[in-house]
């Protein structure tokens, strides 16, 4: 029996080919927008919301770091994120065998995501955005860096040595056997206490 090709209506060949290409589409992952739920600081994971989308569970999180250097950043719940949905399952990789073969075969699937937190909108920007050096900022500590510097508000805690070859200039400065730069004395003065006075500049 003839096939009825009158049973597809008005559809010819190139719009059946457009609906079957849209809907394959549709169910690629390929980049979307979340919020982190939740962050492991510990394996640097994160679950991760996407609307539409099941909770995305031990997402691997990217940062800015190498072998030897790490830039370490606070990552918290409902931080927006840009969501990255691999070729393959990323499961092996995850948990460092990534010599092995994926757990499974699927393509943009969502075991391949990866969040790259940072992205933001009108309503969450960055307030007072430097546009000629950079500033790191967390809370009320910043450091910001610009041709004529670097300027640090709040307070530093050096665990080494400090080397200039320039001017250090303070109000004071205190160490643990000198209480004060400023109203220090020594042993061995001329005055009746056999004390030197303060610094006198």
């Amino acid at each position: 029996m003839a096939t009825d090709y009158n049973m597809l209506g008005d559809l010819d060949l190139k719009n059946l080919l457009d609906r079957f290409s849209n809907a394959l589409l549709r169910k690629l992952n390929c980049v979307k927008v979340g919020k982190i739920n939740s962050f492991d600081s510990t394996n640097q994971t994160a679950n991760v919301e996407i609307s539409g989308y099941p909770m995305l569970r031990g997402v691997p999180v990217s940062f800015i770091c190498g072998a030897n250097f790490s830039i370490q950043v606070p990552v918290e719940k409902d931080d927006d994120c840009i969501v990255l949905f691999c070729d393959t399952d990323l499961d092996n990789w995850v948990e460092g065998n990534g010599g092995k073969p994926a757990f499974s075969q699927d393509m943009h699937g969502l075991n391949g995501a990866i969040a790259f937190v940072g992205l933001k909108n009108i309503l969450t920007k960055i307030e007072n955005y430097i546009t000629n050096g950079i500033r790191i900022k967390y809370k009320s500590g910043e450091i910001e860096i610009t041709d004529s510097g670097i300027t640090i508000n709040g307070n530093v805690t050096i665990n080494g040595t400090i080397t200039s070859s320039g001017k250090i200039t303070g109000t004071d400065v205190t160490t643990d056997s000198v209480t004060s730069l400023n109203t220090h004395i020594h042993s061995g003065g001329t005055t009746p206490s056999g004390n030197t006075g303060t610094p006198v500049g």
